[in-house]
């Protein structure tokens, strides 16, 4: 019982008195644990000779999951435990693949509540900012913050080539809203760095930012090489954003790019709220894997938990695919619409939509796929929560249908005049379309609440 294996679970030195087990108070749990792990070793020890053969853990691994236990997954756990990998586990191999795997869920945790705890601190901190920001910002008649800014991060240029030939002496001449700005010229270098930031002040960002690449020759006025335009509206998400934009002389001749970073905050009560939003998903979905853990690490310590630690743990892998997924989905639709998405409502109308397409589509063609996924979507609606799984996989596999029609064209079952074929290929690519929005709908409704 003194063996240092213990010790590792409970990370700290008894008394020098107090070595056995049990005597400490405070390893009673530990004495407790142990002996339930020299038990748990015993009943899988089939033949009693105090080792562990590959057949026996699965043996019992499989009878524990009612023969349904994956015996590839087994190996790995039986690879895992054999640390001398001779075949064979000891009771001390046992022990150790226990606590390593405790050891790792527990740092997991602690990774996981630093996150919750840095999330938490990013809302207070962003919210005192959205406080002040409202009370300080005023909007002009344009629906843009007075002393609104546009940020212009000018990289480098990449392969110029000038009309003249030659050498290139480039500078970047920026334009935006009747401001010039323009940089350092960049001697000999037909790919120069330049490293400069500058700002716009911004009125009613109607106009886009006009980028010019010029040679500055040794006479005259400088030449243009080529130039690009960037519509401020792809900026209106007011995060930072990276442009390698083709520049192109008078001709449409490309002549080279140019590497810029662009920002622009037009509100920054908008900014804040939009932080804001952004930490919170964030938080929720590191609040959902801690509880997962925790409920792991529980798991655990129940009878031969951590035999079973492998299986829970490609599940959570499964699970935190989802969720990361389901988190990509929120943003892009917030990004896209600029409001937190109602995901039922906005289910509803577009599974309606989905059905009338299919309806229309089968009168030129059968489908039993379409329409069974969008009947099983109103079933969802109506109450039945559980049919969403299948209406997703059939939605899915009618958008497989849709493309393999479109790719096959006519079905020799049918015959079309070729009027009424465009049109049920044309209802096809609408449903197909249709199906782009409805499938991320589908599986953001089939996440747990």
């Amino acid at each position: 019982l003194n063996s240092p294996i213990l010790s590792s679970l409970v990370k700290q030195k008894l008394p020098a008195n107090k070595a056995s087990i049990g005597v400490y108070p405070r390893n009673a749990v530990l004495q407790d644990r142990h002996e339930r792990l020299l038990n748990e070793f015993a009943e899988i020890d089939a033949n009693g000779d105090k080792q562990l053969s590959f057949q026996e853990v699965f043996s019992f691994l499989n009878e524990k999951s009612s023969g349904k236990y994956d015996k590839e997954l087994c190996r790995e756990l039986f690879a895992k435990m054999d640390k001398n990998q001779d075949s064979i586990v000891t009771t001390d191999e046992f022990l150790w693949c226990y606590v390593e795997t405790e050891n790792e869920v527990k740092k997991n945790i602690a990774e996981v509540k630093t996150a919750v705890s840095d999330s938490m601190k990013q809302i207070e901190e962003n919210k005192k900012k959205l406080d002040n920001a409202k009370k300080s910002e005023t909007m002009n008649q344009h629906g843009i913050m007075e002393g609104s800014m546009l940020t212009v991060y000018v990289f480098e240029a990449l392969g110029l080539k000038p009309k003249s030939g030659g050498t290139v002496n480039a500078f970047v001449e920026l334009v935006c809203e009747r401001q010039i700005i323009e940089t350092n010229p960049a001697a000999k270098n037909p790919s120069p760095r330049f490293d400069e930031v500058f700002t716009f002040q911004i009125e009613h960002g109607e106009d886009p930012l006009r980028v010019s690449v010029k040679h500055q020759g040794p006479y005259g006025d400088p030449k243009v090489i080529g130039t690009a335009e960037v519509n401020l509206e792809q900026l209106r998400d007011q995060m930072k954003h990276d442009f390698y934009l083709d520049i192109k002389d008078p001709s449409g001749n490309p002549t080279g790019r140019v590497h810029l970073g662009l920002a622009w905050v037009y509100s920054r009560v908008k900014y804040y709220q939009d932080i804001i939003w952004q930490w919170e998903n964030t938080l929720n979905y590191d609040k959902l894997q801690l509880q997962k853990l925790e409920d792991r690490l529980q798991n655990l310590r129940s009878p031969f938990g951590f035999l079973m630690a492998e299986s829970d743990e490609r599940t959570i892998n499964s699970t935190r695919m989802s969720n990361r997924l389901s988190l990509r989905i929120d943003n892009i639709a917030y990004g896209v619409i600029g409001i937190d998405v109602n995901w039922d409502k906005l289910g509803v109308i577009a599974t309606c939509i989905y059905l009338c397409l299919t309806v229309f589509m089968m009168f030129g063609k059968s489908d039993m796929i379409n329409l069974p996924a969008g009947l099983l979507g109103l079933v969802y609606f109506l109450g039945q929560k559980q049919a969403i799984h299948l209406a997703f996989w059939l939605a899915l596999g009618g958008a497989v249908f849709d493309l393999i029609w479109l790719i096959l064209g006519e079905s020799p079952n049918y015959q079309y005049s070729s009027g009424v074929k465009h049109w049920v290929d044309f209802l096809t690519v609408l449903n197909l379309l249709c199906k782009v929005v409805l499938l991320p709908i589908y599986f953001k409704l089939s996440m747990p609440k």
